[in-house]
């Protein structure tokens, strides 16, 4: 007898796909067609490109035990913080790419065509941008969003001979969007 208790199709494989839009843009409607989203992501969200490994999403959830003199056993675990993030190295490494994963980096461009050049320097502390991070399976059947993410952590460009390759580093941590109301993150999925 065939054993079905894990079948193949349940299996979530690949690297998926980043997107990126700025702070407020309306997500996907999730139109879906056998067991799949069949809608894309429209303008302003834009692809990011290829990753060294594909992405990482980590959400923690601290409980504490709520103790009363009586007992030595809790009488209830309460929450006391949550964090998530998404985590990758983008083997996209772009002008635009740069400017994103430095927190909307200041940048002044001169020059059009082959003679373009893109200037790039980190914002004062303070004003750096928050953005949106969106990813989607590869098999078009799970999506992610964070709806209000910084960019954080190690910010290390490695410039080595071949094989290796230079990669942008994302630790994009989750906020709570407009000034505490909504979730930081939520996922979809047809699974």
């Amino acid at each position: 007898m065939a054993n079905t208790a894990f079948p193949a199709t349940k299996l979530l494989q690949e690297a998926g796909f980043l997107y990126w839009a700025p702070l407020g843009t309306s997500v996907p409607v999730n139109t879906t067609l056998a067991s799949a989203y069949t809608d894309v992501w429209t303008t302003p969200w834009v692809p990011l490109g290829a990753t060294e490994s594909g992405a990482d999403f980590t959400y923690t959830s601290t409980v504490q035990p709520v103790m009363i003199a009586e007992l030595y056993d809790p009488i209830t675990y309460r929450t006391t913080d949550r964090t998530g993030s998404i985590g990758f190295m983008l083997a996209s490494v772009t002008a635009q790419n740069m400017i994103k994963t430095f927190n909307g980096a200041t940048n002044v461009v001169t020059g059009t065509g082959a003679t373009q050049t893109t200037h790039i320097s980190p914002v004062q502390v303070g004003n750096e941008v928050r953005c949106m991070i969106g990813w989607e399976s590869f098999d078009s059947t799970t999506r992610l969003i964070a709806y209000q993410v910084l960019n954080g952590g190690a910010m290390k460009l490695a410039f080595n001979k071949a094989p290796a390759k230079a990669t942008l580093p994302w630790m994009g941590n989750f906020e709570i969007p407009g000034a505490g109301l909504g979730v930081p993150w939520s996922i979809d999925t047809t699974r």
